[in-house]
């Protein structure tokens, strides 16, 4: 419960920390606050649930000092988290870029009439899903060959959707009030019991990895 209590708490301090930072830079008597408070200046993600998935972003600003980005740093790693720096400041930072370049292209699967969505789920899941949590996609191009990595984006890569926006049929879907779990049904249906079920199946399944951490 201890730790629990503290890793919500952590979440709330780049709030506190950049409220102090704008009181600084606009206190125009003391101009070095602003810039004393903006070299420590530094935010975070977190993945949910936060409890169970141990991955934490650490994103400095152009001000951030490399002094505040270690503290931050060793802070987390000493409650268990695994954190990983960030260099730049983009949206989605690493994380979500990544998981959402994967969905942009599972949506359009679908959108495509490829495949339906049940599919793209249990390919992905009885696929290379099975060896992400021990083999990342950069460890994976070069187990197999950067030179059979290169074949295949070139043959690839120019089918995959590219386009700048988010997909026309998930507009659709939103449009349309279909949700996802919310309203019951979004690319697939859901009843109480399936949605009860993942959820529990998901939860479960972070368990299982956490205690392989320990």
């Amino acid at each position: 419960m201890l730790f629990n209590s503290f890793t919500y708490l952590l979440a709330f301090l780049p709030v506190v920390v950049a409220g102090f930072y704008l009181l600084g830079k606009h206190v125009g008597r003391r101009p070095a606050l602003g810039w004393l408070v903006a070299a420590s200046l530094v935010f975070y993600g977190w993945w949910n649930p936060p409890y169970l998935v141990p991955l934490v972003e650490v994103i400095g600003t152009e001000w951030t000092s490399p002094a505040a980005i270690d503290f931050t740093m060793a802070l987390h790693k000493a409650v268990g988290k695994t954190p990983v720096h960030v260099r730049k400041d983009v949206p989605g930072f690493v994380g979500n870029r990544l998981q959402h370049a994967l969905w942009r292209e599972a949506i359009s699967l679908v959108e495509r009439g490829i495949c339906d969505a049940e599919t793209v789920d249990k390919v992905i899941k009885a696929a290379f899903g099975r060896r992400l949590a021990v083999l990342g996609p950069l460890e994976n191009a070069d187990l197999v060959g950067t030179d059979l990595t290169l074949a295949i984006h070139q043959t690839v890569l120019p089918d995959i959707d590219c386009r700048p926006g988010p997909s026309p049929y998930l507009e659709r879907l939103v449009a349309e009030g279909k949700l996802g779990f919310k309203s019951g049904e979004g690319f697939r249906k859901w009843s109480p019991e399936q949605q009860a079920a993942l959820r529990t199946k998901v939860v479960e399944h972070l368990k299982k990895a956490r205690e392989g951490d320990a």
